[in-house]
Formats: structure tokens, C-alpha cells, sequence
């Protein structure tokens, strides 16, 4: 969420807690269709290549605890610089939740 733009999300029970994934507004989501899809011609090296990164990136099990947040971990270790440095953070406005929701 860090381009300031609002993000719709499908928050869900998982294990012992809650994850949330990102979803897409309507007006972001294109009909298939409406897609170019080229001439459908692919080389048989072409179709190899795809399924061999497909081999090698899926997994049985996702596990998010291999993923990180690298934009956060930076940000907060420039937080971190200027708190060592005495130099006051920014004060950060929270919004309040829309109780409709």
C-alpha cells in the first residue's frame, strides 16, 4: 500500500490468525477477450523454457514467511538511522475506519 492509492483487500481466517490479499477494483480487470493474445505460434523451445521456470518456481505449500517486505524493511531502516541521529520522525496521520464497513 504504498502508493497512497486505496487498495481493495479479502482479509480470511489462516491457521491461527488472519491474511490478507490484495484484490482488483472492476474498472482494473479487463474481459479476457479484450486481451491481444499474437498469432499463437510458439516454438517448442519457447514452451519448454515456460514450463521448466513453472517447475522451478511452483511449490507444493505457499509459504509467506519467505517473502519480504523489502520497500518496509527499508523504510524502517531509515526510520531507524534518523531515530540514533535525534533527528525527529514524521508524524503520521491515521485515518479512521469507516464504520460502515
Amino acid at each position: 500500500m504504498s502508493s497512497g492509492k486505496e487498495q481493495l483487500v479479502l482479509i480470511r481466517a489462516y491457521q491461527n490468525g488472519l491474511i490478507m490479499h490484495t484484490a482488483y477494483y472492476a474498472d482494473e480487470v479487463r474481459d479476457f477477450g479484450e486481451i491481444p493474445k499474437g498469432n499463437g505460434k510458439l516454438v517448442k523451445q519457447e514452451l519448454e523454457l515456460g514450463e521448466g521456470l513453472i517447475d522451478q518456481l511452483s511449490r507444493e505449500e505457499f509459504r509467506p514467511e519467505e517473502f519480504k517486505d523489502e520497500y518496509r524493511l527499508r523504510v524502517l531502516s531509515v526510520l531507524e538511522k534518523r531515530r540514533r541521529r535525534g533527528k525527529r520522525l514524521p508524524r503520521v496521520r491515521t485515518r479512521r475506519a469507516n464504520p460502515a464497513m
